[in-house]
């Protein structure tokens, strides 16, 4: 709540600096004596209030937001080794535990980000379903780790006898099914799917018992709700002025992009089998086509646009992939590139809890330049 009131603070600043203009010049009208005075006040009030606007309109919400996050992300790096050695101190738990929480939160995002159902221009098509998938699978997996986990329950409940642990568990269940009717439009038919599909997740969830892959399993997950921004960015308040901007665009697309090379690294080996004559035209082939899809993404912004995008990616992936000598290990920069995925995916839903996340992956593998240079070497 403090982080949250901190932010808004620095935004009320910024976007109401019309305010501070405009004081100024009523000042100047006072301290001013002729008629041609004030109209030159006029003028240069108008025209700072105007460039700051404009200003202030080319970039998007999430990239004030990160801005002004930068001091806590920057303290989050430095004192993320103790957070983690105290809060997380089994090492091999740690990705779990990041994937655990960021599904919480995406959880409780779609659920509580619902108020913006009447800005939608092109009706609410596909968005309801896509949405009770994606929440279908959140709870699935939710559940399947807490069975998995069975965390220690606080003191507080223990107090409790058993008749009234149920009548509490009970309250809370209605509570939680309320929620989930309130949060969608006055449609019945939309209530009772994302009621049924977060059910039905929980009960999948309990008798599955066995929690996926977190890494490909959150991918999937935050590919989706790229594809739901994608269809209805007024949906969830992504884009300015009803349109999403070129910064917009490149960051939906940098996500597709490390999707693509997350899955072609964690399921194919090194093999030499493109030999370098070959590899030289298919490489620029390649990126000719992938530029050409992201050329066209940002001039339709259309989802097919973009899955054609992430399919080229892939592919130009798997080439650089197959033409590197066997034995190389990718393991390790599919890892550091999930994290970097997560701390992009907080930046654009406006959710800094999994940015810090992100950078709490960063720092668990413990990511240098070499990093970045092993990158380089494998996609040049």
């Amino acid at each position: 709540c403090f982080i949250a009131s901190v932010i808004d603070k620095f935004h009320a600043i910024i976007f109401n600096c019309k305010k501070i203009l405009f004081f100024l010049h009523l000042f100047n009208n006072i301290s001013s004596n002729t008629k041609k005075a004030n109209i030159m006040d006029n003028a240069i009030v108008a025209s700072a209030v105007s460039s700051f606007n404009n200003s202030a309109l080319m970039l998007p919400q999430f990239l004030w937001t990160a801005l002004f996050m930068l001091p806590i992300f920057f303290i989050a790096w430095n004192f993320a080794g103790e957070a983690m050695a105290r809060y997380f101190p089994v090492k091999k738990k740690r990705d779990d535990n990041f994937v655990f929480i960021t599904e919480i939160l995406v959880f409780l995002w779609l659920v509580l980000n619902h108020g913006n159902w009447l800005a939608i221009r092109d009706g609410i098509g596909f968005l309801p379903y896509l949405n009770s998938i994606v929440l279908f699978l959140l709870s699935k997996d939710i559940m399947a780790r807490l069975i998995i986990q069975n965390p220690k329950m606080p003191s507080w409940w223990l107090v409790f006898d058993r008749r009234t642990k149920r009548w509490l568990k009970l309250s809370i269940l209605f509570l939680f099914i309320g929620i989930l009717v309130i949060s969608v439009p006055d449609l019945f038919y939309f209530k009772a799917l994302q009621v049924c599909a977060v059910l039905f997740g929980i009960l999948a969830g309990y008798f599955r018992r066995k929690s996926s892959s977190p890494i490909n399993y959150s991918m999937v997950i935050m590919l989706l709700v790229i594809a739901g921004i994608t269809l209805q960015p007024e949906f969830f308040r992504f884009g300015q002025m009803g349109r999403m901007t070129l910064v917009h665009m490149i960051m939906l697309a940098g996500i597709v992009k490390l999707s693509a090379m997350i899955f072609v690294f964690r399921n194919f080996l090194p093999s030499d089998f493109i030999k370098d004559n070959h590899y030289k035209y298919i490489k620029w082939f390649m990126r000719l086509s992938t530029l050409l899809a992201f050329i066209l993404f940002v001039m339709t912004e259309s989802v097919p646009i973009l899955l054609g995008f992430g399919i080229s990616m892939i592919v130009t992936t798997w080439f650089a992939v197959k033409h590197m000598p066997r034995g190389a290990s990718l393991f390790n920069l599919s890892n550091n590139l999930w994290a970097i995925m997560l701390v992009m995916f907080g930046l654009i839903t406006i959710m800094p809890i999994i940015t810090i996340v992100g950078i709490f992956c960063l720092k668990n593998n413990n990511v240098t330049k070499t990093f970045f240079k092993n990158l380089r070497n494998v996609m040049k």
